[in-house]
């Protein structure tokens, strides 16, 4: 936007909801943050805006989201990102990473290709493309999930770099199973490269993925799901990763993969600074009739859940907007915290220039009525056309 925007209102600043708060955006970045008796004199090119119902926040970050409307990042299309980016748009999501679940090599090479392209834009005139999460294909067969079974491979450098290549530079996050031979050469290259290594759909010790996390893991994909779960004599994966603080631990929180305890133990051993939300979103998110799939397989909506035909949850059909609201009802989180956990946090996942308002940050706002129900978003210093 070539001009300028004041907005006044109750804002995220930090960790703290400051009531009387002042905004202030110029070309794309945010200029000023703070009390309003702190805040410069509106400016003769600046437009007003008064927010004085709700929270003035931080865009969304969504590091593990599929698809919506029917389409899905492993597509490999411009219009797929388009219809995914824009849906996540609307329901307050400025920046994401579309992920692409296990797949043959040419699906990966194909998608990595697209997303690439759309790295820094905003398809659909929606949400900012971050680059490309690869949940998978090193993954353990014994925690496959919704992943297909026939496209897991043991870790391979050579097809590493066959990804890494197509992608160019744009390969974020990888989701891997640690215990698998050769996969802590491939979290070293891998972290080499500038990519975030998540732990995820794996069978894993607490001593194979502590040796994960020694050589750079710092994630871990969808906590409690798709991994050894705790034991008292054998703490696992799970254990390791609530444990550790160098780990930051995504969760859906939809209710249905997590239970209300089990996020309440996770929101008290990992706190503000190590949840990250994540929806794990498939194209069954405003799918049109037969359109609700994973990859290429159907898959069903049940009460909330989205599944497989065998019953097996297959992502979700959640959004951030959801995910916030239900942190606050099941893990008791203070409301401040939990924007946090769906921007500030993912974004320090990924080091972004962004996820907090401070000056110099890009403005990726959102604005929430009382009850967290995104009113505006604006991305970049563009307000989203919510037509």
């Amino acid at each position: 936007m070539s001009g300028a925007l004041r907005i006044e209102g109750c804002a995220l600043v930090g960790d703290v909801l400051v009531d009387d708060a002042v905004i202030l955006v110029r070309d794309g970045r945010l200029s000023f943050v703070g009390p309003a008796d702190r805040a410069p004199a509106t400016a003769a090119d600046e437009a007003s805006l008064h927010h004085r119902q709700g929270i003035v926040s931080p865009a969304y970050v969504d590091l593990h989201v599929h698809g919506a409307g029917g389409a899905d990042a492993a597509d490999g299309t411009d219009e797929a990102l388009a219809v995914l980016c824009r849906a996540h748009a609307l329901r307050g999501t400025g920046a994401l990473c579309p992920t692409v679940l296990t797949s043959p090599p040419p699906v990966l090479l194909r998608a990595l290709e697209t997303i690439r392209r759309a790295t820094g834009r905003r398809p659909g005139d929606g949400a900012r493309v971050l680059g490309a999460h690869l949940e998978g294909p090193f993954l353990s067969p014994a925690r496959a999930g919704a992943q297909p079974p026939g496209a897991l491979r043991t870790p391979d450098r050579a097809l590493v770099e066959e990804l890494l290549a197509a992608a160019g530079g744009t390969l974020r996050i990888v989701t891997l199973a640690p215990e698998l031979p050769g996969a802590l050469e491939l979290v070293e290259l891998l972290v080499d490269r500038g990519v975030v290594v998540s732990l995820g759909h794996t069978d894993a010790t607490w001593d194979q993925a502590l040796a994960a996390v020694e050589v750079g893991a710092r994630l871990a994909a969808h906590t409690f799901n798709a991994m050894r779960p705790l034991h008292h004599r054998e703490a696992g994966v799970l254990g390791a990763v609530l444990c550790d603080e160098r780990v930051t631990t995504e969760v859906i929180a939809d209710g249905i993969h997590v239970s209300g305890p089990a996020l309440q133990l996770l929101w008290r051993l990992k706190g503000a600074e190590r949840v990250a939300l994540v929806t794990d979103c498939t194209a069954a998110l405003d799918a049109p009739p037969g359109g609700a799939r994973l990859g290429d397989q159907p898959v069903e909506v049940r009460d909330g859940a989205v599944r497989l035909a065998d019953g097996t949850l297959a992502g979700s059909s959640l959004t951030m907007e959801r995910a916030v609201s239900v942190l606050v009802r099941l893990a008791g989180a203070p409301v401040a915290r939990a924007l946090r956990a769906a921007s500030s946090v993912p974004a320090a996942v990924l080091g972004l220039d962004g996820g907090t308002l401070e000056p110099g940050k890009r403005a990726d706002l959102l604005l929430l009525s009382p009850n967290l129900a995104p009113q505006r978003v604006l991305v970049g210093g563009e307000w989203l056309d919510r037509r």
